[in-house]
């Protein structure tokens, strides 16, 4: 066993293969690979311009290669295009809310104003609306600016909960390029065994599944139904060589050089197969990979529980400022609706006689008295022609940007409160399928329980109501990794790490 091995706590190997044991010393540091050639390299941000070398411009055009190339080369162009919106969104995004608020005050409010003239609590109700407007959009702009400028590649907050995890989980990280290159070696011949495994499973299920369909269409062939018979043989057939296919070889290659795909449902990522605990590696860094971290291909970086990359926040969406994100929605979602149903009444106004015949008197008055003040509103909530712009885009967005953003608020709260990203979403339904073909229940391994895993994102210190109404900029205070109890709590490793561990880590 090398030094850069792995001691997973608690049996967490999905009981695929026994974890490897290592040491408990927490390192400073780990090495970059000098090996790499060096690049030309322009940068913007964290986007990397490379300059092609000679050997991958041959691979443009060199049969059987050229897929590959081309292929890469779209993707890279993907990943750029998504990450140079990201400046166009935020723009974007803060011009929705800029036409709301003024929306608002310079229209909404003097129509209430009316509304409530001779009304003795009306001044109390144009004060709440305003108080509640103000209080979302701050909440609002809050989120949206911590979920927008918080990092979750680099910094020393990246750097602490690195080694938190590393303690918790009883890691050592390897120190010299010798000990990195033979950690890669033991990480990937522990996947090459988990997926023979699997592989294996899959074609003896499917051996049995042949097996009992061969014999149904004996029984079959007995008894006369010939044409039944036929259908059930061709499928037999097509089971029992892609079954032999795959067993022939680790590599699923038949003699003609085509590859054997296994009978699985869906493609499996190596981090599937690894236990909730357990350390991974990255090839694009370079490094160990923590559990449940995953390589961000636009931010170029690990990110701890990575969500996705939205273009929208001009960031990846992960550990650190995933409560900001969910709170963004909530909020969003909340402001949406609230524009819609208060611009409701003046936008179905448009369409009726009363809002032409106070247009056409608009312009006799102006005609006639030569002045561009408008005349009194022949109902609170009419509006000016002026004002019809203002009013169709603010009902028009919030409506339709309102229910959009509150459908992935809810997909969000049932991730937050089963303690999943949407990465793992994924994965988990593709295990719970492959499970329930094998008359078996697959559970999530990061789940500890609604309240648990509220506090996970939203921490434990506040009432969870009060957690997400008032606005923050605090930390998290559980580790992203599922641990009971005081383990799971960064403050258990808090004063550990200071004395041990003065280095940073490299990303």
């Amino acid at each position: 066993m090398s030094s850069g091995s792995a001691s997973i706590p608690n049996g967490t190997s999905n009981g695929e293969t026994d974890p490897l044991v290592t040491n408990a010393e927490i390192p400073i540091q780990v090495p970059e690979d000098k090996t790499k050639g060096k690049k030309r390299t322009f940068a913007w941000g964290s986007l990397r311009f490379h300059m092609p070398s000679k050997r991958q411009l041959e691979a443009y055009v060199t049969p059987g290669r050229r897929m590959d190339a081309w292929c890469g080369l779209l993707h890279y162009c993907v990943e750029s295009f998504v990450y140079l919106l990201g400046p166009v969104l935020i723009c974007l995004a803060t011009s929705i809310i800029g036409l709301l608020v003024y929306t608002f005050f310079t229209i909404m409010h003097p129509m209430m104003g009316l509304y409530y003239a001779d009304a003795w609590y009306g001044g109390y109700v144009i004060g709440g609306h305003s108080l509640l407007v103000i209080y979302l959009m701050i909440n609002v702009v809050w989120n949206y600016a911590l979920c927008v400028c918080t990092s979750n590649i680099n910094g020393k907050s990246y750097n602490k909960v690195m080694r938190e995890m590393a303690m918790a989980t009883g890691f050592v990280f390897p120190e010299s390029p010798a000990e990195v290159e033979q950690f890669r070696k033991d990480y990937e011949d522990r996947m090459v065994l988990r997926m023979q495994c699997r592989r294996a499973r899959a074609i003896e299920a499917a051996n049995r599944k042949a097996s009992a369909i061969a014999q149904g269409s004996k029984v079959d062939a007995t008894t006369g139904s010939s044409a039944d018979g036929q259908v059930t043989q061709r499928k037999n057939v097509q089971n029992t060589n892609g079954a032999s296919g795959t067993a022939n070889g680790i590599n699923n290659t038949t003699q003609k050089g085509q590859t054997d795909v296994a009978p699985t449902s869906a493609q499996i990522r190596p981090w599937m197969m690894m236990g909730p605990l357990e350390w991974g590696f990255c090839p694009r860094t370079n490094q160990p990979k923590p559990p449940r971290s995953h390589y961000c291909h636009v931010s170029k970086g690990l990110v701890f529980c990575l969500d996705h990359y939205c273009p929208w926040m001009f960031n990846s969406v992960g550990y650190f400022n995933y409560r900001y994100f969910v709170n963004f929605l909530i909020f969003a979602s909340v402001s949406m609706l609230y524009g819609a149903s208060l611009s409701y009444t003046p936008f179905m106004l448009l369409s009726t006689t009363k809002y032409r015949d106070q247009l056409r008197a608009n312009k006799r008055h102006h005609q006639v008295s030569n002045s561009h003040e408008p005349i009194p509103r022949m109902e609170p909530f009419l509006p000016y022609a002026h004002e019809k712009v203002y009013i169709t885009l603010t009902f028009m967005l919030s409506l339709a940007v309102g229910l959009a953003v509150l459908m992935l608020t809810v997909f969000h709260i049932y991730l937050t409160l089963s303690s999943q990203t949407t990465i793992e979403f994924h994965g988990n339904m593709s295990n719970a399928r492959r499970a329930k073909k094998m008359g078996r229940k697959w559970k999530n391994p990061y789940s500890f329980g609604a309240l648990r895993n509220f506090q996970h994102v939203y921490g434990s210190q506040y009432h969870p109501l009060l957690a997400i109404l008032i606005p923050s900029w605090r930390e998290p205070d559980f580790l992203p990794i599922p641990l009971p109890g005081d383990q799971g709590k960064r403050s258990t490793y808090a004063g550990k790490n200071s004395s041990r561990n003065k280095g940073d880590f490299v990303v």
